[in-house]
C-alpha cells in the first residue's frame, strides 16, 4: 500500500508542534546585527547555517569571541559572500570580524548598512 508508507513517514502533530517550538526557540537566541555591541571585540566565526528569512536565504552565524562566549547572530550580505567563498575552497580559513555598527547607507534610501572589518586565518 502506497498510502500505508507515505503515512509512516509523516510526523505527527505533537512532533510538528514541538518542533516549530524549537525552531522559535533558536531564532529567538540569534541576535540582529545591531545587537552585537561595538566595542572593538573581535569574533571569530565557527559555524554558519545557511536558512529562509524573510528577505530571503541568510546565514545564522555561530561565533564566539576571545573569552569563549558564544553567540549566534545573523550575518549582513557581504560577511555571507565571504562565508560561502572561504566555504568552496579545498582548504577554507577561519575567519574573524569586528563589527562596527550600522550607518545609513548613501543612496539616500535612510536604509541601515551593517559595517563590519574581516581577516582571514
Amino acid at each position: 500500500m502506497a498510502g500505508s508508507s507515505q503515512q509512516e513517514s509523516f510526523i505527527s502533530k505533537g512532533t510538528f508542534k514541538r518542533l516549530c517550538l524549537k525552531k522559535k526557540e533558536e531564532d529567538r537566541d540569534v541576535y540582529r546585527w545591531a545587537e552585537l555591541p561595538v566595542d572593538g571585540e573581535v569574533y571569530k566565526i565557527v559555524d554558519s547555517r545557511k536558512v529562509r528569512g524573510k528577505f530571503g536565504d541568510c546565514h545564522i552565524l555561530t561565533i564566539v569571541n576571545k573569552a569563549g562566549g558564544e553567540s549566534k547572530v545573523w550575518a549582513p550580505k557581504g560577511l555571507q559572500r565571504e562565508i560561502e567563498t572561504e566555504a568552496i575552497k579545498t582548504n577554507p580559513r577561519s575567519i574573524y570580524f569586528c563589527t562596527l555598527g550600522q550607518n545609513k547607507k548613501e543612496d539616500g534610501s535612510g536604509h541601515l548598512k551593517n559595517e563590519y572589518e574581516s581577516c582571514y586565518r
